[in-house]
């Protein structure tokens, strides 16, 4: 799935089934179609046939083209004509889960990624070709563009971030074991500063995309899959969990402090700042916050 940056359109990729699929053990066709709704009402306004099953998708900033990653090939599709401009097919097809968001599009629309297993592949989308590919060894579930697009990090079903260069898919920082599932979402805030990633067990994690370091450790957890979505001015992180519970953050740590001093309506005792700050001198945390 996918929605335009306009909000005015949802996308999402759809896989036909055998028609005795029964009989097949639930097969597909290898064809499949990109739907396309209103949101306002929810209408289906059309169904984009794709050459492929269309396991994952993603919009440009502009809302005009849109990347297509399928099981046995990718193309690029301009959503205004329901044309395809670009299709390579008859690739292997690729062990995938369900519902991963495998396909992210730079935020100028020049450039998007994609998974096919443990491979990412780099897109020209105004070409239409394969820049470079690298295997991760790993099978990557989910990506971001940080620092205007100089950075790709990627998320992996063995729970791993990794941080790419996206002209050379080499590391420029560290891979880190940040989820005990897949790391199922990430996504930027809108000003560039802050990178929210989310686990399948509802870890939820807020990163520094200038240090490319956590803030911390896990600030939500036990909700379970879910959807990122940041404010337009990049205050708010809100996370939709299959529970049906709405997770809203401050994106600002200082505003955690001020809400934990308010809540606890003290400063921290001796133990509590050994435990936190190991080795450091007792100091004020809330310094008359509360």
């Amino acid at each position: 799935m996918a929605v335009t940056p306009d909000g005015r359109t949802a996308l999402g990729g759809i896989d036909q089934l055998h028609p005795d699929f029964r009989a097949t053990n639930f097969s597909s066709t290898d064809k499949g179609f990109v739907a396309v709704w209103d949101t306002a009402d929810g209408h289906l306004q059309r169904l984009v046939p794709a050459p492929f099953a269309v396991n994952a998708l993603a919009v440009a900033g502009d809302g005009r083209r849109v990347i297509l990653n399928g099981r046995s090939g990718w193309g690029v599709l301009d959503l205004p004509s329901s044309r395809l401009l670009f299709t390579h097919e008859g690739l292997p097809p690729f062990d995938w889960v369900d519902g991963l968001p495998m396909a992210s599009v730079s935020r100028d629309g020049s450039k998007a990624a994609i998974s096919r297993g443990n491979v990412v592949s780099i897109i020209d989308m105004l070409k239409g070709n394969e820049a470079l590919h690298g295997d991760l060894h790993d099978q990557v579930s989910s990506f971001a563009w940080l620092r205007g697009g100089q950075v790709l990090a990627a998320g992996s079903v063995g729970g791993r971030l990794y941080f790419l260069s996206p002209t050379t898919l080499r590391e420029v920082e560290p891979t880190r074991l940040i989820a005990g599932g897949y790391v199922m979402a990430l996504e930027a805030s809108p000003d560039g500063r802050v990178m929210a990633s989310l686990g399948t067990d509802g870890d939820l994690t807020l990163w520094d995309t200038g240090t490319l370091h956590p803030y911390g450790k896990p600030v939500s957890d036990n909700q379970m899959w879910g959807i990122l979505s940041f404010s337009a001015d990049s205050r708010t992180l809100r996370v939709f969990h299959e529970t049906g519970w709405l997770v809203e953050l401050d994106t600002d740590p200082r505003a955690w402090v001020r809400e934990a001093c308010a809540a606890a309506n003290r400063d921290l005792t001796p133990e509590e700042s050994a435990l936190i700050r190991p080795g450091k001198p007792l100091r004020s945390t809330c310094g008359g916050m509360h």
